[in-house]
């Protein structure tokens, strides 16, 4: 889905964006904020988690490619754990280091809110993130997440622990 308005599109990923999603994923600058994989990745595996998702006749994953106007793969957007019957997700969104603080995030995750809604009919969106990730949780709170919760010492930075905000967002009439 593209949004004419903020110049980026969500799309479905290719074989052609694995070597640049390694180096995304292989970047602190973009893992260290995250739950994500911390591990180095290989090109296998990268591929098999890219084609892993949107498969099937109903996903328990849905996984798009941020592209940016220019043609760059600015981050990654995922569904995952998608609950069909109680129309329920947790939401996973990263932007690599180059494009950060350039509202790539804000644009992804409103393009993603109304995916979720109006394409997938879904109802609520979860997510957890890092306590100390300020300009996350405001970007969060600001698109109508709100906190439901904490998760004590759920994150490791260099053997150091902080916890996670558990968020939620009710997409009725989004």
């Amino acid at each position: 889905m593209m949004s004419e308005k903020n110049q980026i599109q969500l799309r479905a990923p290719r074989e052609t964006d694995v070597a640049e999603i390694i180096r995304m994923q292989s970047d602190p600058g973009v893992f260290i904020g995250t739950d994500g994989r911390r591990f180095p990745i290989s090109e296998h595996d990268c591929k098999s988690w890219l084609t892993g998702a949107n498969a099937g006749e109903y996903p328990t994953r849905v996984l798009y490619v941020i592209e940016a106007d220019a043609g760059d793969v600015v981050g990654i957007v995922q569904l995952s754990g998608v609950n069909w019957i109680a129309r329920q997700c947790w939401f996973g969104l990263w932007i690599g280091s180059e494009f950060q603080n350039m509202g790539y995030g804000r644009i992804s995750l409103q393009v993603a809110i109304s995916n979720a809604s109006n394409y997938f009919g879904l109802r609520q969106l979860r997510l957890l993130v890092a306590a100390d990730n300020g300009r996350a949780r405001s970007m969060y709170s600001d698109a109508g997440f709100i906190e439901e919760g904490v998760y004590v010492d759920y994150y490791s930075r260099n053997m150091t622990y902080c916890d996670a905000i558990a968020m939620r967002k009710d997409l009725r009439g989004e």
